[in-house]
């Protein structure tokens, strides 16, 4: 894992950096915003299951946040997730 994040998963806000762990229980919402200069890269591990179709299609796809985000919402769509509007956090 690479880089720094702000996680928002209830409050408070938390700095995520490579080593520690951030537990988002199923069907609240979190955001992850880069932080650093370095591309912020972390390894979401989905217990119970419901994302990991999401995250395969991702990884298959090869989608990039800035380039794909239409194409990123739309898969997730297909998996019962949902992307926020990042002005409303």
């Amino acid at each position: 894992m690479t880089g720094a994040g702000v996680v928002q998963s209830g409050r408070p806000r938390l700095i995520a950096s490579p080593g520690p762990s951030v537990f988002s229980p199923r069907g609240m919402n979190h955001t992850v915003r880069a932080i650093s200069v370095a591309p912020s890269r972390h390894l979401p591990i989905p217990a119970p299951g419901g994302s990991e179709g999401f995250l395969a299609d991702r990884a298959a796809g090869q989608f990039s946040i800035t380039e794909n985000m239409p194409t990123i919402a739309a898969t997730a769509g297909r998996q019962t997730l949902r992307f926020l509007d990042p002005s409303q956090e």
